[in-house]
This record gives structure tokens, sequence and C-alpha cells, in this order.
């Protein structure tokens, strides 16, 4: 059961967001995996902890979708200007 408001809601999906697009646009490996450990520690942080298995499962989708971008990335990358 999530308790949070709309408006928490929405903020804590702009943090996400935000930290996602952070992370693409920047080239460095090292900040990709900052970025991953923050999509999966903010909402944590934000809710105190009170997350629900369903919240926790979402929280790691996210940061594979975001590990799965930095591969893809890294790979294009390395084919472009390697």
């Amino acid at each position: 059961m999530s308790f949070l408001t709309d408006r928490e809601r929405k903020e804590e999906t702009l943090l996400l967001i935000s930290t996602f697009v952070i992370v693409l646009l920047t080239d460095a490996s090292f900040l990709f995996y900052v970025g991953a450990i923050l999509v999966f520690f903010i909402p944590v942080v934000h809710r105190k902890g009170q997350l629900t298995k369903k919240e926790w499962m979402s929280n790691f989708v996210y940061v594979s979708a975001l590990l799965f971008a930095m591969f893809i990335v890294n790979v294009l990358i390395d084919k472009i200007f390697g």
C-alpha cells in the first residue's frame, strides 16, 4: 500500500526521469553506475523505506533499464568513434 499523494508521486517520477536523462547524456561509465544507484534509492529515501513489493520490483526494473541503456550507449559509442 502506497502512502504517497499525487504530488509526491509526480515529484518522485520527475526525479527518476531527470536522473535517467542526465545519466544517458553523459559519456562516463562511472556516472551510469552512480545514476543506477540513485534511481534505485531515490524512492527508498523519499518514502523512508516504506515500499511495497511491487514498488521494489519497479525500482529493480528502472535500474535494469538504466544499465541496459548504458550497455547499448557504450557499444554504439565504441562502434561510431572506436
